[in-house]
This record gives C-alpha cells, sequence and structure tokens, in this order.
C-alpha cells in the first residue's frame, strides 16, 4: 500500500459536512479556531481569505477548492472594510444546511471539516502552509470538477444516502487536493511535500514498511545514495523534523490503532514496534500522547 493510502487509514479522518454559505455583497465571516483541517470549494462568485497571524489577503473565484491547515482562526469577505459576523452565530440561523448572508446571491461556497481523533497525528500535517489552494485554472483542478459538480449536485439534494455519498466524495476530494499539492509546488513542505520528493517518499516508505526497525539516518541515508548529512538536512527542512521522531511518531500512531481495534497485549504491541521492553514503550508512548498505554485502552 502507498504512504498516502497507509498514513489516511490510520489516522481515519472523521468527516463534518460543514455548511453553504450564500452571500450578499457586502459581507464578512469570522470563522474561529477549528480542529483538524477545512476543505471548502466555491461554486458561484469570489472572495477574500485572509489567515489570522498572516499578512497575505488570498483572492479565490469559483472552482477554487482549497485546504486550511492550521487550524488558526480566518476571514472570509467580499472586502476586508466590511465589519465581520460571527459563523458561530449565523450557524444557528442555518436553514437546509445552508447560511444566508444579506439574502444571499452573490457568493455561494460548501465546507467540510476533517477532525484526526488523536493529536499523535499533528505530526503530519506539521510545516504545511495555511493555504493550500487548487485554482480552477491549473491542471490538477480537471480531476477534481466532476467529483465537484457531482458534491453541489448531492449537496442541494433531499436523496436518500446523501450523507454518506457526500462524506465520500469529500474523501475524494481531499486525497485528490493532496496530490495537486504533492506534484505541482515546488517549494512544497511538511508531510505532503515529503511524499511529493522522490527520495524523501522512498525514505518514509523504509520506515512505514518496517516497523520493528529502529531506523538510524545514516541508514536510510545509504537507502537512498544520500549522504547522512544532506539527507537529515533535507528530511527537517521539509518535514520540521527529524527521521528518527518521524518515525516514533508514527510508531506511537499505529500503536494507538493496535489499542483501539487489537486484542492484542501491551507488550505484544511493544514487540511488533521494535520496542526491546515493555516499560520503554510505556515511556515513549506516554511522551508522545500524554498518557499511559493502558488508560488510553480504558477511555
Amino acid at each position: 500500500m502507498d504512504a498516502l493510502s497507509r498514513a489516511l487509514g490510520l489516522i481515519k479522518p472523521q468527516t463534518y459536512i460543514s455548511s453553504g454559505i450564500s452571500a450578499k455583497t457586502p459581507w464578512s465571516i469570522h470563522i474561529s479556531a477549528y480542529r483538524g483541517i477545512k476543505l471548502n470549494t466555491i461554486v458561484e462568485g469570489s472572495c477574500l481569505l485572509k489567515i489570522d497571524g498572516d499578512d497575505t489577503v488570498h483572492e479565490l473565484k469559483t472552482g477554487d477548492c482549497f485546504l486550511l491547515t492550521s487550524g488558526r482562526p480566518f476571514i472570509l469577505a467580499s472586502d476586508l472594510q466590511t465589519p465581520s459576523m460571527d459563523f458561530q452565530d449565523l450557524l444557528k440561523k442555518k436553514d437546509q444546511g445552508v447560511i444566508r448572508v444579506n439574502g444571499g446571491g452573490d457568493y455561494f461556497c460548501i465546507g467540510a471539516r476533517f477532525d484526526f481523533p488523536s493529536e499523535a497525528t499533528d505530526f503530519l500535517f506539521k510545516n504545511l502552509p495555511p493555504l493550500i489552494n487548487i485554482p480552477q485554472t491549473s491542471e490538477q483542478s480537471s480531476v477534481l470538477r466532476f467529483s465537484l459538480e457531482q458534491f453541489v449536485e448531492e449537496f442541494r439534494s433531499d436523496h436518500q444516502g446523501r450523507e454518506l455519498v457526500l462524506e465520500h466524495l469529500l474523501q475524494f476530494m481531499l486525497v485528490h487536493t493532496f496530490r495537486a499539492y504533492m506534484n505541482a509546488d515546488p517549494q512544497r513542505t511538511g508531510w505532503l511535500g515529503a511524499l511529493g520528493d522522490k527520495n524523501l517518499s522512498r525514505a518514509l516508505g523504509l520506515i512505514q514498511n518496517d516497523l520493528k526497525k529502529n531506523w538510524k539516518v545514516e541508514e536510510l541515508a545509504e537507502n537512498l545514495g544520500m549522504s547522512r548529512s544532506t539527507f537529515a538536512l533535507k528530511f527537517k527542512d521539509c518535514l520540521g523534523f527529524s527521521p528518527i521522531d518521524y518515525a516514533r511518531n508514527l510508531k506511537m500512531l499505529v500503536a494507538q490503532q493496535k489499542l483501539i481495534h487489537s486484542e492484542d497485549s501491551i507488550a505484544q504491541i511493544a514487540e511488533s514496534l521494535g520496542y526491546e521492553s515493555e516499560s520503554s514503550f510505556r515511556l515513549a508512548f506516554k511522551r508522545v500522547t500524554l498518557v499511559p498505554p493502558a488508560r488510553f485502552r480504558r477511555q
């Protein structure tokens, strides 16, 4: 199984279909901090996006599909001079899944959120840019167009099975947005950036395919035909941490899934992940998750 498929299988993102926003100019909406990542698509009109702590103002247009990855508050607006309304207050007035601002009509956007059940998944999304935008004009957008059209049609319908279809379409759109970023942006960073780099992707695959092995940086570099220093620097520049940290975090992610979904004992899980003793595994697990493995399993 490829690295992206396996990782998404491990983190098991929970999909929350947020709502549609239909707005008439002038309008401005403030969205507070959130967990996970947000996927949004603009169906009609255009807007400005400003993320808290970032001076850049992004202009988004019809057909754009974009991810917000930082969890930081942000503003969507027709212009940034208009006083912002709070998204949570607007949600209370949602009608048939759509929030209407000033009666709506000029702008329509549909949003969703992918939540990851464990804080141990944060390392996968560290060092990503706060915004990943796939404009309608990009080559990568063509593969999203059909699913986007289906998504909008399904969102506006009352068909049986609507929620399930929307969830699967969102998963499809998420993966293709990830792929577009991996393949198109030469300055890509983070876990997705590493998956889009030939050497770093191979290194992630080596770690992922043999979690019982306690990899050393020089071993990984040798497998890639790179010097230790060049490989270590490239890995940290892209992902924001070392190969050893990545391997440890990935082991903890797998350990959590085993604790939840298997009947393996803690000693068996420790052995399967290459720990010499159950006590060393317990210490490593608590360092990452802040709770011992037995308590994590009970919870």
